[in-house]
């Protein structure tokens, strides 16, 4: 947008004044040359914000690795919540005594067992997802550090 307001402007004092800038008192003068010097710094300036740009995608691409792993961790936690539920259940359905009690304290037993397994796997998923972070924190550092110096 910035490029295209200064060619507008320039284009329209262009048509003003055509050729002839002697109509054109000092102070207007150093106006014009003082805004095309700006437009001129601007457009050099933003030429050299790639860097800056690939600097903040590479470093989007670890809050992004991050956040998938974070939210690893957020179902692992809920499989653990859901795995101690069964587990004070059953214990208390233990200490209840089993009368008339057995076909419960099986259904719950078989639910910690599911519970057990999912958090299992969710623990190995976790464990997995943030060992390949770690391994990636030299490959993060040398996108990002190659994104900044470029």
């Amino acid at each position: 947008k910035i490029l295209a307001t200064q060619q507008g402007l320039m284009r329209g004092l262009q048509d003003y004044l055509g050729l002839d800038v002697s109509g054109i008192d000092e102070s207007s003068m150093a106006l014009i040359q003082g805004s095309a010097g700006f437009f001129e710094a601007f457009e050099a300036l933003m030429d050299k914000t790639q860097p800056f740009k690939d600097v903040v995608h590479a470093c989007n691409e670890v809050i992004k690795e991050c956040e998938a792993v974070m939210n690893m961790v957020l179902s692992r936690d809920e499989a653990f919540r859901e795995q101690q539920h069964y587990e004070e259940k059953v214990a208390g359905l233990l200490q209840a005594g089993s009368r008339g009690n057995a076909e419960q304290i099986a259904r719950n037993r078989e639910k910690l067992g599911r519970a057990t397994e999912a958090t299992k796997q969710q623990e190995e998923h976790v464990t997995g997802a943030m060992q390949m972070f770690v391994a990636r924190r030299v490959v993060h550092a040398r996108s990002t550090l190659l994104a900044l110096f470029r």
